[in-house]
C-alpha cells in the first residue's frame, strides 16, 4: 500500500506523541507534546533516519522513511525519543549520558525497545538526493 507524505507525519507524529507520554508517566520525563517533529534529515544527513536535539526537536529522514515505514514507527522514533528523554532528565552532558550509553540504553529498555545505536537501511536511494541537492547548489553558486 502506497502512502501520502501527510499520512505517514501522522503516523510518525502519534508514534512520537505516544512514546513521550510512556516517558513522561514512567521516568518522570517534561517531553513536549505534541512532539516537534521535522521531515528533511535527507536534506542534511542522508544515512541518519533520525537526531534528536536539546530543543526537544525530532528530525526524521523522509526517504529513509518512505522506504522503510515499520523500521521508522518502531525503531527510529523511539530511539529518538530517548535521546530527548537523555537531554530532559541528563542534560546529555557528560560520563556515559553522551549517545548511546548506559542512560540512553537505559531509557530504551524502559520504553520497551532494545538499543540499537545504529540502522542497516538501504541508504541509495536518500544518498542519491543528496548528492543531486549538492549538485544543485553547485550549479546556482556558480
Amino acid at each position: 500500500m502506497n502512502y501520502t507524505i501527510q499520512q505517514l507525519q501522522e503516523a510518525a507524529q502519534r508514534t512520537a506523541d505516544s512514546y513521550a507520554e510512556i516517558a513522561n508517566k514512567v521516568m518522570g520525563s517534561k517531553l513536549p507534546i505534541p512532539v516537534p517533529l521535522k521531515f528533511d534529515l535527507q536534506n542534511e544527513l542522508p544515512k541518519a533516519a533520525g537526531r534528536a536535539n536539546g530543543t526537544m526537536l525530532v528530525e526524521i529522514n523522509m526517504i529513509l522513511f518512505e522506504d522503510n515505514i515499520p523500521h521508522i514507527l518502531n525503531e527510529t522514533i523511539p530511539h529518538e525519543i530517548g535521546h530527548l528523554v537523555q537531554y530532559d532528565r541528563f542534560d546529555h552532558r557528560g560520563g556515559d549520558t553522551q549517545g548511546h550509553g548506559a542512560e540512553w540504553k537505559e531509557i530504551m529498555r524502559r520504553l520497551g525497545k532494545t538499543p540499537h545505536k545504529y540502522h542497516d537501511l538501504d541508504v541509495t536511494r536518500a544518498v542519491a538526493h543528496y548528492k543531486s541537492l549538492k549538485k544543485l547548489k553547485n550549479r546556482s553558486t556558480k
